[in-house]
């Protein structure tokens, strides 16, 4: 039983690293070629790396439709909040993750058409 908690708990992570490690598996992941599909990859690696290095308490939750916002003038976009960011997915399957404080992107990643999310 120690070793067993002990081996569980090497593999748990704090926030940011679990962050790096998301960020790294999206750029690695194939491109999407719709809003939908988007998504679903964001939720999907999102909660892969949650189980894999998370423990039970504070764990990183991707968009979902509680948080969508309407972008005004941009049918394209769909927009959701969280807590200190946002998560903004083109209808071309383009991603980007901004802090909502400052604007500053963290990660964008192209659909499958090559355009990014231009705001």
């Amino acid at each position: 039983m120690i070793k067993l908690r002990s081996y569980y708990n090497s593999k748990m992570m704090g926030k940011r690293e679990r962050l790096g490690e998301f960020f790294k598996r999206m750029e690695a992941a194939p491109v999407a070629a719709t809003a939908v599909g988007a998504f679903v990859l964001v939720n999907a690696t999102m909660d892969v790396v949650e189980a894999e290095l998370a423990g039970a308490d504070d764990r990183m939750q991707g968009p979902n439709g509680d948080f969508y916002f309407a972008v005004d003038g941009r049918p394209d976009l769909d927009l959701y909040r969280h807590a200190a960011h946002d998560t903004v997915i083109r209808d071309n399957g383009a991603i980007l993750f901004r802090i909502r404080k400052t604007g500053a992107v963290i990660f964008e990643k192209a659909g499958a058409d090559g355009h990014k999310v231009d705001l």
